[in-house]
């Protein structure tokens, strides 16, 4: 049985008020480093053991590490010394590698004399809080984290317990180290990538760098509507660029809360301009002037990227022409990219990887749970374009760098786009784990979902974006669809309307998407897994092409994103039948499992109500021809949680629910079935209790 929740606290996900230059809306920390230069960051573990090797690799590679001179006072030691300079106190080790500082004083085993003149590396060294989060529906997490805790003891750990979450705080560090050049930079953070130490996290930061990229594309499709002010007039609203399953469209309002809880939304992108749409979600404390006349700018990416986004998320209801997908959050922005005179994109500075690092890293799962949207490349792991497929000894450096390494341990929800080529024309390139394109390659982490673009979201007619990155073979790393195939018109500036379209569209639908339902369902959504498993079961398999499998099926995990369907409460099983949507209280799973024959007519292994997520008759497909959805990790196919796996064209065999009231339905008479998240068993009462749904691992 999967995990039941308890009601979690109501607290209030409380947005911090300080703002820096590369943040609005979110506490800054980090402090800033400059380019060429080394950032590595210790999270727990054998901290002082790591910096000795970190520091004497340092010096070993001939760099000059810079010293201070100290005067010995009463009671000092090598160790007091380092921790008042801000080392971890586990500092033995770290001490030899003061002796290698002072050759002639040969401290070694004798005592600090008062008076006498001591060598110390001066390097920037800080501490910050650190935070691990883990599921508590998955047991194995659940009981590392307090094995980590005892582990981290010397840097205060502490274990926090939720209904939903289990986190681990711990005091980390992080030591900045100048070089004189990019070079030095570059082959000093490959010699310490060679010592293999976990718990370390090394990003070098050069002055020159790759142009940077954002994955949206220009166009003008929207113009003439500006022109005559009719999109004001008609209102465009994003969610309605999905073909959804409108049959349930009144049940989910039934079910939805009076007052949706207010989730943060996080851009990591260009920087945010405050437009009248977006009150009052980002910007001014009072609601803009109206009325508006709509004024058209062509759509310039460096300067109008996250903008654009953000109104596909949170744009107010009806106000100034536009709808979001979930008008009701709060949106954050965090400058990962911007342009320069010439217009090109750059990198906002050098260290905005582990600055970013820092917002992420020493949180645990607020509540509701944030988003954060990444839709933009961080930098390469290796020299050269996406398409370069990692070596085997170069594939651990996915969770090297301190922002990589951030969100494999903190496990932040992170909606990223897919990204695409520059040429609509070519074919997209096939992401996997040893991918040089990053984010996009982290896809099968639990926390983090990868959304494709469709240029046609339609029912019947589903066709993704061409040149769009997709899932390898065999992998499971692109999740979903969503509108940005084509061109997406929206605010721009403060007073400006522009089109664009592309996998960053898409990225932003889907946050929207997974906002509302953290929004509604907080207790439900209180682990990226459970969004990211519960965005999947919920999307709408790809129509049937012509009587076969529609060519692009293979491109991604699921399907497209149904923003009605993603609503419908999670503690509860909808059945669709000839009688429409309804809840259907389970009271017993056939013995056998769901018995079903694959594609090819082969008998594939019969589901439980624990492994199954979905099963829907396909689109645009005779009645006997179904979509399921199962659990991969429920069916010991992955380590992971959230991994969906899909089958097409299943033929059902015979089996029945019996619900509460004692009827039985027939799988084959089921038009669409979703399951409730967790295995509990519907209490067959007048009123059960909501809180036995279910926690997807």
């Amino acid at each position: 049985m999967r995990t039941v929740f308890a009601s979690m606290g109501a607290a209030l996900f409380a947005t911090a008020l300080s703002t820096g230059a590369a943040m609005a809306g979110m506490e800054e920390q980090a402090p800033q480093h400059e380019a060429p230069g080394l950032v590595v960051s210790f999270q727990g573990g054998l901290a002082g053991r790591n910096f000795f090797d970190v520091l004497d690799a340092i010096s070993k590679s001939g760099a000059e590490l810079p010293k201070e001179a100290v005067t010995i006072q009463a009671n000092d030691s090598i160790c007091r010394l380092l921790v008042q300079r801000g080392y971890p106190p586990d500092c033995l080790a770290l001490a030899r590698f003061v002796d290698t500082l002072n050759p002639e004083t040969k401290l070694a085993g004798r005592s600090l004399q008062i008076g006498e003149t001591l060598q110390l590396p001066q390097l920037q060294v800080s501490s910050y809080q650190a935070v691990n989060n883990y599921a508590r529906s998955i047991p194995r997490q659940a009981e590392f984290a307090k094995k980590l805790t005892k582990a981290y003891k010397e840097h205060d750990a502490k274990l926090v317990e939720n209904a939903d979450s289990v986190s681990v705080e711990y005091k980390a560090y992080e030591l900045y180290v100048p070089v004189k050049s990019d070079q030095d930079a570059t082959a000093l953070a490959d010699r310490l990538y060679a010592l293999g130490l976990d718990n370390v996290f090394i990003d070098p930061l050069t002055k020159d760098a790759p142009p940077a990229a954002l994955n949206s594309f220009s166009a003008d499709e929207a113009r003439d509507l500006c022109d005559s002010n009719d999109i004001g007039s008609r209102v465009y609203n994003y969610a309605e660029m999905v073909d959804s399953d409108a049959d349930a469209a009144e049940i989910v309002r039934q079910g939805l809360p009076a007052e949706p809880r207010k989730v943060s939304v996080t851009l990591i992108d260009t920087k945010l301009t405050p437009s009248p749409n977006l009150w009052p979600a980002f910007g001014d404390a009072a609601p803009p002037a109206q009325p508006w006349k709509c004024k058209w700018r062509k759509f310039v990416i460096g300067e109008h990227h996250a903008t654009h986004l953000a109104g596909i998320i949170a744009s107010s209801q009806k106000a100034f022409g536009f709808a979001g997908v979930a008008p009701n959050v709060k949106l954050n922005s965090f400058v990962w990219v911007t342009p320069d005179q010439a217009g090109d994109l750059q990198r906002f500075s050098a260290d905005r990887a582990p600055r970013l690092a820092r917002v992420i890293g020493g949180r645990k799962y607020d509540f509701p749970l944030p988003v954060y949207v990444a839709a933009t490349n961080f930098d390469a792991l290796v020299q050269g374009g996406p398409e370069i497929r990692l070596s085997k000894d170069k594939e651990a450096l996915r969770t090297k760098g301190v922002l990589l390494g951030t969100i494999a341990t903190n496990k932040p929800l992170l909606i990223v786009a897919a990204g695409h080529q520059s040429d609509s024309t070519m074919e997209g390139i096939e992401l996997e784990p040893r991918s040089n394109a990053s984010p996009q390659n982290l896809g099968d982490y639990q926390n983090v979902v990868v959304v494709t673009a469709c240029r046609d979201c339609d029912r019947g007619e589903e066709r993704l974006m061409r040149s769009a990155n997709q899932s390898r073979k065999g992998e499971y790393m692109v999740h979903v669809a969503a509108p940005g195939g084509s061109s997406v018109p929206g605010w721009i500036t403060d007073h400006e309307i522009g089109a664009s379209g592309g996998t960053s569209q898409a990225s932003a639908f889907v946050a929207g998407v997974a906002a509302s339902m953290i929004g509604a369902f907080p207790e439900a959504y209180a682990t990226p897994v459970a969004v990211k498993t519960r965005l999947q079961a919920t999307s709408r398999p790809l129509s049937l092409k012509d009587g076969g499998k529609n060519p692009d099926a293979e491109k991604l995990t699921t399907g497209v994103v149904d923003p009605v369907l993603a609503l419908l409460d999670p503690r509860r099983n909808w059945i669709k039948d000839s009688q429409g949507w309804r809840e259907a209280r389970i009271k017993s799973w056939p013995a056998e499992g769901l018995a079903f024959l694959g594609e090819n007519g082969s008998r594939e292994p019969s589901l439980s109500d624990r492994q199954l997520l979905r099963v829907v008759r396909t689109p645009n497909s005779d009645p006997t021809t179904w979509t399921i959805y199962a659990d991969r990790f429920e069916m010991g196919r992955s380590s992971e949680g959230g991994s969906v796996e899909r089958y097409d064209l299943a033929t059902l065999q015979a089996g029945a629910l019996t619900l509460c009231n004692g009827s039985t339905v027939d799988f084959r008479e089921i038009d669409d079935l979703i399951l409730k998240m967790g295995s509990e068993p519907d209490v067959c009462a007048p009123d059960p209790d909501p809180r036995s749904a279910r926690m997807l691992p």
